[in-house]
Order: structure tokens, then sequence, then C-alpha cells
């Protein structure tokens, strides 16, 4: 018997109390602009940039894009791939690589070079696919806010 509907929603409360933990670990320090330009499917691509630009946002980053006035300080650009499988047992999973770059404006030089791969389950293909992508861009948050903040 598939016991795919008895899913509960701890995993939202956990993930909000990994970001504010995030987040605490960087109290105090000065924050630079940044913006944030992910290559990939588009349909997933804009997933990681939202996803990413959120978490620095809320850790208090200034995020900017090509459109805003101020100049970033850190460009962050990067390549998502996100591979699905089949259905099994009601659920689909779906790996997610996030490859990312962060690069002072100012110098040319290469602040951070990280990759992280993670898997999602929901009961929906595309679901997974952000569960995977959500999941990669908080592990990426989580080395890369310290570093840039100053």
């Amino acid at each position: 018997m598939n016991q795919f509907t008895n899913l509960t929603g701890n995993a939202v409360v956990l993930r909000e109390k990994r970001i504010t933990q995030i987040i605490e670990t960087i109290q105090g320090k000065q924050r630079p602009a940044v913006s944030v330009k992910i290559a990939g499917e588009i349909k997933y691509k804009q997933t990681t940039v939202t996803e990413l630009g959120l978490l620095f946002q809320k850790a208090g980053f200034t995020v900017v894009d090509e459109k805003s006035d101020q100049k970033p300080d850190v460009i962050i650009t990067g390549n998502t791939v996100v591979a699905d499988s089949e259905k099994t047992g009601g659920l689909f999973s779906c790996h997610a690589v996030v490859e990312l770059k962060a690069q002072d404006r100012m110098t040319g030089k290469i602040l951070v070079l990280d990759r992280q791969e993670s898997v999602g389950v929901d009961i929906g293909k595309q679901t997974a696919a952000i569960a995977a992508l959500e999941s990669a861009a908080d592990d990426l948050a989580e080395r890369l806010l310290p570093l840039l903040a100053r």
C-alpha cells in the first residue's frame, strides 16, 4: 500500500530553521551587493536564481540585477542540471546539480568555486526537481554566505 499521501509539512519548518541558523552565522558582518545569474533549463534556472536571491536577501545582502542602478560587488554565476527519474511507488525523484562561481566585480578575482548535488522526492516531477534545487541552493548558501560576508 502506498503511503505517499501521508507526507507531512515538517520539511518546511526544518528548512526555515536551517536558513535562520545560516543567517545567524554572519551577524554583525558587512554584506556586499550581489547579482545572481544562473544558466540551465529555463524552468529550473529561475528557481535557482530565486532561491539563492531570497537567501541572500534574508541574510541582509543587497541583491541587484542588470536593470538596477547599483552595481554588484560580487557577481555570482553558475549552471544547473536537473535529471528526473521515472515514478516509483507514487513518487518522483529528481537529481539536481548546481555549480557556482562568485567573482569580485572590481578585481575579477574568483572568490569561490563550488558545486552541490541534491535529490528531491515528491508526488510531482516538477516539484521534486524544485525540492532538489532548493536543497542544493541551501547547501551552497550555507557555505557561500559566510565567505562573502565581510
